[in-house]
């Protein structure tokens, strides 16, 4: 693992409990695509561009420790 992936990892940390807390604690919708949408909304709305910028990248190295909800939320950012 690099220096760099390391790093990342650690600042992702509690942006991935965040996200999960959100997910867990966003009601379900008609269907798992709405329920998505919602918690990326809300991420949008609240979260600053660089905690954005941050949980993408950590998504695109596979985004480890985010539930099946988070992931599919911050593909839609």
């Amino acid at each position: 693992m690099s220096e760099t992936t390391i790093e990342n990892s650690h600042r992702a940390e509690p942006l991935v409990k965040m996200l999960n807390q959100i997910a867990a604690n966003t009601p379900r919708k008609e269907s798992p695509d709405a329920t998505a949408e919602t918690i990326a909304a809300h991420v949008k709305k609240f979260w600053a561009r660089s905690m954005k910028q941050d949980i993408k990248a950590y998504v695109e190295s596979g985004g480890e420790g985010l539930s099946g909800m988070a992931l599919v939320a911050v593909r839609k950012l």
